[in-house]
């Protein structure tokens, strides 16, 4: 394979012409879960982000020596502004979620979200690092191409937009997700606990994040250690999952039976659901227009 077929390859991987349908329906799933993610926050506004939370505005204003993407360093927080832009931010994701008006909300939903995040950043999650990620490619996506206020309107003025575009962003948002599991995967070699195979004890025992009485078959130190070492396996095997098209989709059944167990058996808000929502991105593109068709046909009937 000489350089010509590597560069063409490469452009048909990234800018080939595909179905929206998957990135529209990433849309609806990504917003639908930074609403709830940012309204359970809200409900602690005060404490989180007031003039009298926990960390004040001069400390979180010490965290950054550079200006930032934090529109509460450049005003003074009262709590009116601190409504104003929390209805804002809810009003915003709505309007992203359902695709209305979907680049200028996603652009205000970006601005709201980092600049809570910076307010507060001891509050941060990996899952808020991620989500803030994912609304940045979707800044760039045709995602409001279907399924969306948008398309409803195009249409009805007789210009609908394409229902198939270049699919580098939903390319870029596979990437991601499988960069995710192998740094996770990478950074647990590195320890000791998950070589030896006793990682998945100490996680289990953290009564804080446990929702249950955990299972027997916990209780054993041969389990914890099958249970350990498959962790890896399974998130190095979806990690390489791009590579993997005949096992893509089993490995995203189990991918998601994997994290909807560790969601029962332990409270680590959102992450869980972010991963399966990010498992669903990795279908084969043109799968989702399928997958779409016969759900509108069953709807129709």
């Amino acid at each position: 394979m000489n350089i010509s077929n590597i560069k063409s390859s490469l452009y048909n991987y990234f800018f080939a012409e595909k179905p929206v349908e998957g990135i529209a329906f990433f849309r609806i799933m990504i917003g639908t879960i930074a609403f709830f993610v940012f309204l359970q926050d809200s409900i602690m506004m005060h404490d989180f982000w007031g003039p009298d939370a926990i960390q004040t505005p001069e400390t979180s204003a010490r965290n950054y020596s550079f200006p930032i993407l934090n529109i509460f360093q450049y005003i003074k927080i009262t709590n009116t502004i601190l409504y104003t832009f929390v209805s804002i931010q809810l009003i915003s994701l709505i309007f992203f979620t359902i695709g209305y008006k979907t680049k200028f909300f996603t652009i205000i939903s970006i601005i709201l979200m980092v600049s809570f995040n910076q307010r507060n950043i001891n509050i941060l999650s990996s899952s808020d690092l991620l989500l803030r990620i994912l609304f940045m490619y979707m800044l760039f996506a045709p995602s409001a191409n279907m399924f969306s206020v948008d398309s409803l309107i195009a249409k009805s003025k007789g210009s609908p937009l394409k229902r198939d575009h270049t699919c580098w962003v939903h390319k870029l948002i596979q990437i991601q997700i499988s960069v995710c599991y192998l740094s996770t995967v990478i950074m647990k070699l590195k320890g000791t606990t998950w070589l030896e195979g006793s990682a998945v004890y100490y996680a289990t025992r953290l009564t804080d994040l446990t929702r249950f009485t955990l299972p027997l078959i916990l209780d054993y130190k041969w389990t914890i250690m099958l249970i350990t070492w498959s962790t890896i396996v399974i998130e190095t095997s979806l990690g390489l999952l791009l590579l993997t098209k005949k096992m893509r989709k089993p490995l995203i059944s189990l991918g998601i039976l994997f994290h909807l167990g560790i969601e029962y058996l332990m409270s680590i808000p959102t992450f869980e659901w972010l991963m399966i929502i990010g498992l669903l991105t990795m279908f084969k593109i043109s799968d989702y227009r399928i997958i779409s068709n016969r759900v509108l046909d069953s709807l129709k009937r």
